[in-house]
């Protein structure tokens, strides 16, 4: 019978031929390309519940001689034996990465055994800047997105995302990482791809490195209502992990929305969450959201029912339509029965309205060649007239 140790590829060696920058790098050779190891990027792992269940993510190259043109850069995971759980864990995700294979869902780029300092290593090679650009990083690093991206734009990013985490859903598998963060667009084939399994890693960002709250402290208040996060770790398996997986696609969207998620505490999130489901409209930027959210607590604590509308002046058409409210509030119901599946998701209307024949076009020259809209005659530069 073969094992998953055997699909895997081994026989990496330590390679001692550096070239004179790469000398004081970890370096080794596999299947005819040399693998040099340079400054850490990121973290794999439930970086939720602190460094001791994270793995470094390392930037490194990868050269095919010493005289190789035109060398790569890649994403590089190492887990070593030596930290059983983690090693364990690494292994297992390569295997669901392997048996889920879509074209929605983002794959490594390979994987191998070497060993290292005397104990055997997974090495984990996934795609780079080159290849990949997560939603998260183009939020961040893009001026016109300070304020979150296009609704056009969030609902091709979405039906993409929903479409993988069906797949994952149909072969029983859950996600419960799904951020902004872990969707990413392929440069390659032009496609938007969910990471997941070995691809779900989380970039150290400029955000987090300027104060603002880790993204990592974010998702662990991210976590559905139904779920006690302080023991969240070891009860993934008692709840309705697929519709913890629609609560996530929910505050994916709120991220792709706003930019980002700055709240204190948990309470804060799950009543902004109960705000949305009740009002199923979104204001256009999120201190919009929070005031309006506490505004209908006061309400609601003084026994009047009558809910709060987001007002919109007609000279200002609002950026998020009522399509769009509705699928945010039928993701972040607090009673997770009540929550659609995934390929109800891809149902609503929200999706449905998505023009499969120019979607990803318009994405791409709004999202990634900075154009202001997309029209198939002619598209307006971000700062052109």
């Amino acid at each position: 019978m073969t094992t998953f140790r055997d699909m895997v590829t081994a026989g990496a060696k330590p390679h001692d031929a550096l070239s004179s920058e790469q000398s004081d790098h970890l370096s080794f050779c596999h299947n005819g390309l040399t693998y040099t190891i340079l400054e850490p990027i990121g973290t794999w792992g439930l970086g939720a519940f602190g460094r001791s269940t994270t793995l470094p993510v390392y930037k490194a190259v990868t050269t095919s001689g010493s005289n190789d043109p035109s060398p790569q850069h890649v994403a590089f995971i190492m887990a070593s034996s030596l930290r059983a759980p983690l090693f364990d864990l690494a292994s297992y995700s390569i295997k669901k990465n392997i048996f889920c294979s879509h074209i929605n869902i983002l794959p490594s780029n390979t994987h191998f055994f070497i060993q290292l300092k005397g104990h055997e290593t997974l090495c984990i090679v996934l795609p780079f800047d080159a290849q990949v650009l997560s939603l998260r990083s183009i939020l961040q690093n893009r001026p016109k997105f300070a304020n979150g991206i296009p609704q056009t734009c969030i609902a091709v990013a979405l039906l993409h995302t929903v479409r993988g985490l069906h797949m994952l859903h149909t072969k029983d598998y859950d996600h419960l990482e799904i951020t902004a963060g872990t969707i990413f667009y392929h440069i390659e084939d032009k496609s938007i791809k969910l990471a997941f399994g070995a691809s779900c890693y989380e970039r150290t960002s400029a955000a987090e490195e300027s104060g603002e709250c880790p993204i990592q402290e974010v998702f662990y208040w991210a976590t559905p209502p139904e779920v006690d996060v302080l023991s969240r770790a070891r009860k993934l398996h008692e709840y309705d992990r697929f519709k913890a997986d629609i609560w996530f696609i929910g505050i994916a969207a709120l991220e792709l929305a706003y930019r980002k998620i700055p709240v204190v505490k948990r309470e804060e999130l799950l009543r902004i969450a109960s705000y949305i489901s009740q009002v199923r409209r979104l204001p256009d930027t999120w201190e919009e959201l929070r005031t309006k959210a506490d505004e209908l607590e006061v309400v609601k604590t003084q026994r009047n029912r009558k809910f709060l509308k987001c007002p919109t002046a007609p000279e200002n058409p609002p950026r998020f339509d009522e399509h769009f409210g509705n699928f945010v509030a039928m993701c972040l119901d607090a009673e997770p029965n009540e929550r659609p599946l995934a390929n109800e998701l891809l149902m609503d209307e929200f999706l449905r309205n998505v023009n499969e024949g120019e979607s990803m076009e318009m994405f791409k020259a709004v999202m990634i060649n900075g154009y202001r809209n997309f029209d198939k005659k002619k598209t307006v530069a971000i700062g052109s007239a």
